[in-house]
């Protein structure tokens, strides 16, 4: 146990310190995964003592967008004031924390890397526990915080610049994946729309976006509903961004520009299209869970969380939706729903009180930041998509079939391209990962410069790496 090797720098030993434990945390909470520098103190009894944010919009809104190394070198010049400043406010010492959360990804690994190197100098300077957070997980617990009725298991639709997900939250560390995006997050498509519409980016492309939008009219600009024949709980914003930066082509090629009337009706439909697939994509997600109540915890509550939760305009079809089915919707203050060192430092507390990611001073120094960290580390999607809506090249019994073809093309010694690659991409599909590295080495011997497999092996080796990563 952890407590058992940090308790040696408490003068009573085991015992007395086990009572400190019980009584309170007192956690230092720090986030460096994207732009914002942010720290905060916060206590187990629900008690934020500090919270300070050293922002970067004023620098990044000039590109409308985050340069990471850019964004880098800012968390470098601003992590110690910001640390400082979070002390400062909360009027303790290093010597009074319990701990220190840092997120660990998933994020830009040049901007994650600061707050680890933070963290570890603070650690070992002051002989204090790590807790390696994960930044999706500090989105979906901070509800937790800022509700204290709120219990396991709850639903969570997790939507932000990075990350669009609806998630069966069973416990701390404990997820059950429904749906995920197949290609852009929510936030990162309000923000391309926003590039595209040349908004003022000071406080985000989805801030302007929302801005913008209440002076639109409904029906001006129409767009369609992304993947409306594929009934599963993933999502695509790829086509809907599309559909809009084709919208606006023509408008320009008719017009020369676009009119303020004109911005306002795209950002009307494009916010109003966007949230229509995110609730169709939640309805379905919750008729699935009242309907597998041996496999999905009956759920009471749906937790929105996220930079794109604090979208008004959203919640209300969220709420709506909540209503429909007889539940409680939670959602954090807009400002504890964008990055923030609340959310970590509770998401820290929470992992703290179950013994998970918790690293003494010592094992910290060895601690690496993860930038593609996710929540489930098998990556499985708990939905099961109909086979009638699927393309028939992914049905299993035609990946079957492809992997078969490759095997038995192997075994004979000889050689097809197009066989073999699909039949490695096949056996990746149906997760029979050592099966295609099989069939990756058997074609690569027979054709070792073959690009398409050097591809593929370097794929599945991956794939493999990273499963045996989280066993």
């Amino acid at each position: 146990m952890w407590l058992a090797r940090v308790c040696t720098r408490h003068p009573r030993g085991v015992a007395s310190y086990a009572q400190q434990w019980r009584r309170a945390h007192i956690v230092l909470g720090i986030e460096t995964s994207c732009d914002d520098t942010a720290c905060a103190v916060v206590t187990s009894d629900r008690k934020t003592l500090s919270e300070f944010i050293s922002r970067q919009d004023h620098v990044h809104g000039v590109v409308r967008g985050i340069t990471p190394f850019v964004a880098a070198e800012l968390h470098r010049e601003n992590i110690d004031k910001t640390v400082e400043g979070a002390m400062s406010q909360a009027g303790i010492s290093f010597k009074d924390l319990t701990a220190i959360a840092v997120t660990r990804g998933p994020g830009l690994g040049l901007c994650l890397e600061v707050g680890i190197i933070k963290a570890k100098e603070i650690a070992r300077e002051h002989n204090l526990p790590v807790i390696a957070v994960n930044h999706m997980e500090g989105h979906a617990l901070i509800a937790r915080y800022c509700d204290s009725s709120l219990t396991f298991p709850f639903m969570t639709v997790l939507i932000s610049g990075g990350h669009t997900m609806i998630l069966v939250c069973l416990n701390v560390g404990e997820y059950m994946q429904l749906g995920t995006t197949l290609d852009d997050s929510i936030g990162e498509a309000f923000d391309k729309v926003a590039r595209e519409l040349q908004l003022d980016w000071d406080g985000g492309g989805g801030k302007a976006v929302e801005k913008i939008a209440k002076e639109g009219i409904k029906g001006k600009f129409p767009l369609k509903e992304p993947m409306t024949t594929i009934k599963d709980c993933n999502f695509s914003f790829s086509g809907l961004k599309s559909q809009v930066k084709r919208g606006i082509d023509e408008i320009l090629a008719k017009q020369g520009s676009l009119t303020h009337q004109n911005i306002a009706d795209i950002s009307f439909s494009f916010q109003e299209v966007a949230a229509k697939h995110l609730t169709t994509r939640l309805d379905r997600a919750i008729q699935w869970c009242n309907a597998n109540l041996e496999c999905a915890p009956d759920i009471k509550h749906i937790v929105m969380s996220g930079g794109v939760a604090s979208n008004s305009a959203i919640r209300e079809k969220v709420q709506a939706l909540a209503q429909k089915y007889s539940l409680s919707l939670v959602c954090a203050p807009p400002k504890l729903c964008t990055d923030n060192g609340v959310m970590i430092a509770w998401a820290g507390i929470e992992n703290m009180d179950v013994n998970k990611s918790v690293f003494s001073a010592e094992q910290a120094q060895d601690l690496l930041y993860e930038p593609k960290w996710p929540l489930d580390p098998s990556g499985r999607n708990y939905f099961p998509v109909p086979k009638a809506y699927m393309k028939s090249s992914k049905t299993d019994d035609r990946l079957k079939r492809d992997a078969l073809a490759c095997s038995q093309l192997a075994k004979k010694g000889e050689f097809d391209e197009n066989v073999f690659a699909k039949g490695i991409r096949a056996a990746i599909s149906l997760d029979r990962l050592e099966e295609a590295k099989e069939m990756a080495s058997a074609g690569l011997a027979l054709s070792p410069d073959n690009k398409v497999l050097v591809k593929l092996m370097y794929k599945v080796t991956s794939k493999i790496q990273t499963q045996n990563l989280f066993k």
